[in-house]
């Protein structure tokens, strides 16, 4: 599945926090979900793992593996967490394509604010959950912050997701 930056940003957030898989970025409330400005580095550097590509009739830019990116998967680089992060992400995928297709990102960005939004208020509870999206804000998203963003029925309904798929007990330590 191609994806753009900001969907890889949440995939590798999604990785970590949901499946306990080490990323070794350090992930802050960004106007479009978690993020660290190293990402951009990684896609944009020298190393050419990734490659942009256009799709689409407005030309929206995909990642899509580079030239040396069979090297990110080099078994003499690569531990035995491999194994469980392929696992990881085709579940991730899995459940991103049960999304509409029109609301796919909406919907992405709406369980990583979720899912940042219990560890950081370290419950599930949907009054507290509103609170910390409340405080964080996303003027360049086109809205104050993501609690306006989101809508409480929409994110009661991500936390019974996350409830339901018991990704609050990892959120939760």
């Amino acid at each position: 599945m191609e994806q753009g930056e900001m969907i890889l940003a949440k995939d590798l957030y999604h990785l970590e926090a949901l499946y306990g898989i080490k990323t070794h970025f350090q992930f802050k409330n960004w106007h479009y979900g978690t993020y660290d400005n190293k990402i951009r580095q990684l896609i944009n550097g020298k190393d050419k793992f990734f490659t942009k590509k256009s799709v689409g009739q407005n030309g929206f830019q995909v990642l899509a593996l580079g030239e040396k990116s069979k090297a990110l998967f080099d078994s003499k680089y690569v531990k035995p967490e491999l194994e469980h992060i392929n696992k990881a992400m085709d579940e991730l995928l899995e459940l991103y394509a049960s999304f509409p297709i029109r609301e796919r990102s909406h919907k992405i960005e709406l369980l990583n604010t979720v899912c940042k939004s219990i560890v950081d208020a370290q419950t599930t509870e949907l009054a507290e959950v509103r609170e910390v999206m409340k405080q964080w804000k996303t003027t360049k998203a086109g809205f104050k912050n993501k609690a306006e963003k989101f809508s409480e029925q929409e994110t009661l309904e991500m936390i019974e997701l996350i409830i339901r798929k018991e990704w609050n007990k990892k959120l939760l330590d």
